[in-house]
């Protein structure tokens, strides 16, 4: 069985200066096809769906290093386990080569 058909809606909204940047989103998943897990049923025709929701802060701290640290988790699904995470980590940015910013 071929893997059902999707559509899929993303938002973000964001906001961002020389220190700082944050942003929210919302994905929505909707399946258009497809079967629940159960026995029997093969997995490549369950149809996945969801709403996860997040949010990710990022400051600059020195130099060309900025730390990042994020959070969403999943508020409806089907077929779909439920999950939170959170996130942390450091971001370097490259030098530019040739005048091409990295």
């Amino acid at each position: 069985m071929d893997a059902p058909d999707q559509v899929e809606f993303w938002t973000k909204a964001a906001w961002g200066d020389s220190d700082w940047y944050g942003d929210v989103w919302l994905q929505h998943v909707v399946p258009q096809s497809g079967t629940n897990i159960g026995p029997g049923v093969p997995f490549p025709s369950n149809a996945q769906g969801f709403t996860r929701i997040g949010a990710t802060v990022v400051r600059h701290v020195f130099a060309d290093w900025s730390v990042v640290a994020g959070l969403a988790g999943t508020l409806d699904a089907r077929n779909v386990g439920y999950a939170t995470r959170f996130n942390i980590g450091f971001v370097h940015r490259l030098p530019s080569w040739s005048g091409v910013q990295l």
